[in-house]
């Protein structure tokens, strides 16, 4: 099951702390006791661990607790025992967070329809703030979007996933960038063209 940490965006970035994947557990096994029914019925997904980072202040390895969530639309341990866990508490690495702020950039690929014209393009945010170690976040130039008008007669406005690159514009891997933002909001006004015959009274 995944380790879910709380307050890793929140709280520990606050302190200028983060998570390092290197020697942090990700995972915990579970053995558990049913009948082979309820065994073969049973929804892994339904099972959370979470682990809180309130307690953390300082760099280094260290062992925090963690929960087991169970479903709630049952009588969990009434029908499933937990037989063993592991393991009994997670190991986390706790490294100095390093931030910087990087633009945002839209590739838009095809074109508004014949008769429309394209306005000013509108991204929000322009620039992300990004965390995390300072020898991945170093790598990274800029965050790109790309929107798709395929023809657009109105205009568009879509919350779009973005990537990261680097320098030399090469797609990097977003593990270990955390970011303020999921998604970025993006908005190309497309107007009509249309041509008047001109007369005079």
């Amino acid at each position: 099951i995944p380790i879910e940490y709380l307050g890793e965006d929140g709280i520990l970035a606050d302190r200028g702390l983060m998570l390092l994947e290197d020697g942090t557990d990700t995972t915990v096994d579970l053995e558990i006791s049913a009948t082979r029914w309820n065994i073969a019925r049973l929804d892994k997904s339904s099972i959370r661990i979470q682990a809180s980072l309130n307690n953390v202040t300082s760099v280094g390895k260290q062992y925090v607790t963690y929960q087991i969530v169970y479903p709630k639309d049952r009588n969990f341990s009434a029908i499933y025992t937990i037989k063993d866990q592991d393991p009994i508490t997670a190991t986390i690495n706790v490294g100095e967070l390093y931030n910087r702020t990087v633009d945002v950039r839209c590739e838009i690929q095809g074109q508004v329809a014949d008769g429309f014209n394209a306005g000013e393009l509108q991204i929000s945010p322009a620039a992300l703030e990004i965390r995390g170690e300072q020898q991945i976040i170093d790598q990274v130039s800029y965050a790109k979007v790309v929107l798709n008008l395929d023809n657009a007669e109105s205009t568009v406005s879509e919350m779009l996933d973005y990537e990261f690159y680097d320098e030399n514009d090469q797609l990097l891997d977003k593990t270990g960038i955390h970011a303020t933002t999921d998604q970025i909001e993006v908005t190309l006004p497309v107007n009509v063209t249309k041509e008047l015959q001109l007369t005079m009274n």
